[in-house]
């Protein structure tokens, strides 16, 4: 079997028959087989729970499998391998995860670390490494309850980044978000950001009537 794929199918194959010795080498060896880096992940991810089910090795398969594709499942992995020694390796985690952001912001997300997950993702804006928006909608939704007004900006941002370009398509949603800005700073006591900020938006966009016409449909 000289694929990845072919070791990965063959080591679930062997971990359903419960021979599980034998699935954990064929599934370290596919991590080096030729096939394509996702099917390689693959068999190493594999083999990181096979190595935690066992009990054997188990932190240094999950610290070998993170290093390696250093995403928040392979996190969670090696913290769950890690034990009570996690906390003193947790920093160096965070800090593999940096070169994937989005990686990062779900793994803090998930360990219900909601306030260090927002100065990250915006230390990785500023560093011009962008997040999904539906992770930073996420994101905004949950840090909304430690500061109402610091999410603020960020929800304008998210608005502007629709309408970079003159895209109709574009135009109910980015609508519907300067409805919840609105909403949002209403609730934050903080009414007067989201009148300046629609207001700025209707005088950079005067020369699209089509959003201007939904804005004004949306009593915005």
């Amino acid at each position: 079997m000289p694929r990845a794929h072919l070791h990965a199918a063959a080591a679930r194959a062997l971990r359903e028959a419960e021979l599980l010795d034998r699935a954990t080498v064929i599934a370290h060896e596919g991590m080096t087989l030729p096939g394509g880096a996702h099917q390689q992940q693959v068999c190493g991810e594999l083999w990181a729970a096979l190595a935690i089910e066992t009990g054997v090795d188990a932190a240094d398969a999950a610290s070998e499998v993170f290093e390696r594709w250093p995403t928040a499942s392979n996190a969670e992995a090696w913290q769950a391998a890690s034990g009570q020694n996690w906390p003193a390796i947790r920093e160096h985690a965070i800090e593999r995860m940096h070169e994937r952001p989005w990686e990062l912001i779900a793994y803090l997300i998930d360990a219900d670390d909601v306030a260090r997950a927002w100065t990250e993702a915006l230390r990785a804006s500023a560093n011009s490494k962008s997040l999904h928006a539906s992770q930073w909608d996420d994101l905004v939704g949950r840090y909304s309850k430690i500061d109402p007004v610091a999410v603020l900006p960020v929800m304008a941002q998210l608005i502007d980044d629709r309408l970079i370009e003159a895209n109709t398509r574009a135009y109910p949603g980015a609508v519907r978000r300067m409805t919840k800005l609105r909403a949002a700073a209403r609730a934050a006591g903080r009414p007067e950001i989201a009148d300046d900020y629609l207001a700025d938006v209707r005088r950079r966009n005067a020369r699209r009537p089509s959003l201007i016409k939904r804005m004004d449909a949306a009593g915005l």
